[in-house]
């Protein structure tokens, strides 16, 4: 058997993986048991009101700092810019996996092309049905996609019409990042994914991004997300409404005027100076990506309605899909020409299996 630890990903030691996470630490543990020992650098930002068991922080290894501190995300998200050293960031979540192999091979890209800001690889959803790790197809238009105009605004613009998350979860560029993150993680806005939103439009200004042909993300459908603990958070406070609402004018221009600061504070890194009609690049995310009817109509639904319709999706329509067998959704990646390191994969499934035949 392969040992992943003695493979050549020798480049890992100059990334930092930065892991909030909220009242799921039996997920949290699983997580960091897996990155334990591994060239990367793990931090750890546990919101919940207790502090996983000393014993068990005992043995995980000092490529984790566990930081526990019971605030809210965007401090403890801001609180962790202290403690970024390496050359390249990103940011995970507690109940995903990426592989090792796919992180390297980005990090080589972005050593390589000092043009690129971020790199990422592509995506499979995966669940835990009937005793056995099921997979699914996540997120198809990250397929061939890179942005490499040299204006920013005709990245975002393309971007922005054709939009998937691209760079949120992306392994991006230590200095960039820490300009993005302090003036995202400073400010809460009250519509949802808005720090995805902001994320994915100052990484692409910062620079050029493109998405690999590899298996990086093995995105987790096992829970429902995090939901309803601020109004970032909060599906029902969304982007269209707000952005469209005349009571939100003065916090609507602070978000804009906010980005403005970012981008220029870029622009003095990048030793280049760009003058983007920002409002106008979001009303044209606006203008692509507004829900459709149907959307608006479900939304204000009753709760309980709403839960019948996701019971018999769940039990006769999408979740479907996510009961496919690992090996044929692999199969799968690697007819359509995406690289997949299998034995890197492998040690992930058996993570996943080992933490179910734990918990019966």
């Amino acid at each position: 058997m392969i040992d992943l630890n003695k493979l050549d990903y020798s480049q890992l030691k100059k990334l930092t993986i930065i892991i909030p996470s909220y009242r799921r630490q039996d997920l949290l543990s699983r997580c960091m048991q897996y990155w334990s020992g591994k060239n990367v650098n793990i931090i750890v930002l546990d919101g919940s009101e207790v502090s996983l068991e000393k014993n068990f922080l005992n043995n995980i290894h000092s490529n984790i700092k566990y930081i526990h501190n019971p605030k809210n995300l965007y401090e403890r998200l801001l609180l962790s810019l202290n403690y970024i050293e390496t050359e390249y960031v990103m940011l995970g979540c507690d109940d995903e996996f990426y592989l090792q192999s796919s992180l390297n091979s980005c990090l080589n890209r972005l050593s390589q092309d000092k043009t690129l800001v971020c790199c990422m690889g592509r995506a499979m959803g995966f669940s835990f049905y009937n005793n056995t790790v099921v997979g699914h197809n996540v997120y198809h238009k990250l397929k061939n996609r890179f942005q490499d105009d040299d204006d920013p605004a005709i990245r975002l613009k393309k971007h922005f019409s054709d939009y998937t998350i691209a760079h949120m979860y992306g392994v991006t560029r230590a200095s960039f990042w820490k300009i993005i993150a302090k003036s995202v993680f400073s400010k809460e806005y009250n519509f949802f994914a808005a720090m995805e939103l902001q994320l994915e439009f100052l990484i692409l200004y910062a620079g050029k991004s493109t998405v690999l042909p590899e298996l990086m993300w093995m995105r987790s459908g096992e829970n429902d997300g995090i939901r309803n603990t601020s109004p970032s958070l909060t599906t029902s406070f969304d982007f269209f409404t707000w952005w469209r609402s005349s009571e939100n004018k003065k916090e609507k221009n602070d978000f804009i005027n906010r980005i403005k600061f970012a981008c220029h504070e870029i622009n003095q890194l990048n030793n280049k100076r760009y003058d983007l009609d920002i409002f106008n690049l979001f009303e044209n995310y606006f203008q692509f990506n507004r829900p459709k009817f149907y959307n608006k109509f479900y939304k204000y639904l009753p709760s309980f309605i709403r839960d019948i319709i996701k019971y018999f999706f769940k039990m006769f329509g999408h979740d479907v899909t996510k009961r496919t067998p690992l090996n044929n959704i692999i199969k799968s990646l690697i007819d359509n020409g995406i690289k997949v390191e299998l034995s890197d994969l492998k040690k992930i499934e058996q993570t996943i299996n080992l933490f179910y035949s734990e918990k019966k």
